[in-house]
Formats: structure tokens, sequence, C-alpha cells
């Protein structure tokens, strides 16, 4: 008897990452998605197999609505399987940098469904060390950013994740 496998969902850059906890005697793992597709849900359809405990949907689309299972498969036999919660993948945005005399500018592509992106920054301290991230701005329906804060020899890097509801992107 194995038994049933519980997964959880993130946004990761490659795609809706599903993790789940090991299955003892499991040899095995078939993993599953339905879409809310038309305010309902589609039938489950088997997308990977694997003999790890997590896989990434590089097929998830951003703004898309998904549930999976994980089956733990042992000499033929399949453990029960529960659904995750439905989860909104949500693309991660791929950003450039532009450095002038007077700012920083972050420019990202468009993600579909995105209403709001967060820009985060950390600083290189004199230490070596870098800073924590801090939030610089939340920009509504905007791909553009100027950091003009920044100060002259000191070294930055960005991350922006764009927000689809109460999901957001993993940081690029």
């Amino acid at each position: 008897y194995l038994t049933c496998p519980k997964a959880t969902v993130s946004n990761s850059i490659y795609g809706a990452k599903v993790k789940w906890n090991v299955i003892t005697g499991a040899e095995s793992y078939i993993v599953y998605r339905k879409s809310y597709v038309n305010k309902q849900w589609t039938a489950w359809q088997q997308i990977a197999k694997t003999s790890t405990n997590s896989y990434t949907d590089s097929t998830a689309v951003s703004g898309a609505k998904y549930r999976y299972t994980i089956h733990a498969v042992n000499d033929g036999s399949l453990s029960a399987r529960k659904d995750s919660a439905s989860f909104v993948y949500v693309e991660a945005p791929k950003t450039t940098t532009t450095v002038t005399a007077k700012a920083i500018t972050l420019n990202w592509n468009e993600i579909g469904g995105a209403k709001k992106y967060v820009v985060y920054r950390a600083e290189l301290g004199d230490d070596g060390k870098w800073s924590g991230w801090s939030k610089v701005a939340s920009l509504k329906d905007v791909n553009t950013f100027a950091d003009t804060t920044v100060v002259a020899g000191k070294t930055y890097k960005y991350k922006v994740n764009a927000c689809i509801g109460k999901s957001k992107s993993s940081s690029n």
C-alpha cells in the first residue's frame, strides 16, 4: 500500500514547479494536471512520469489556473491521489537594464494578464555582501522603471515580479 503524495505548486522561471513528499516504497511518480477553462475544470491529463519528487511544468501558460495531483507507483500499484489547491501560473518577466549617469532603467516584457509589476533592489555593501531585497516600486500596467535613487560607484541588482491576482511570478 502506497500513501498519497501531497503536492504543492509554486512559480519558477521555467514553469509551474510541483513538489511532493517522498513516499516510502515508491519507484516513480505520475504527475497529472487539469485546467480551469470556461468556468469549469477539464479532465485530468498525465503530463509526466518521474523518479524524483518534483517536476517543472514548462508547458504552463501565464495567467492560466491549474490543479496538480500525483500518483506514487510501485510494481504497477498506484497510490490514491489528492488535488493540490488551485494555482495560477505567472511567467517571470525578462528584464533588460540600461545604465546612465543619472539612473538605472529596467525594461521587461509584458506578461499577459499581469496588472502589476513589483521591482526589488539589492545593494552590494563595502564588505562584499549583498543587502536583502527591498521593494523600490510597485507599478500598474507599465513595463519600465527608472531608478534615480542610485549612487555612483555602488553596485546594484534588481528583480521584477509580475502579479496576476494574488499570484506572482518567481524572480528573474
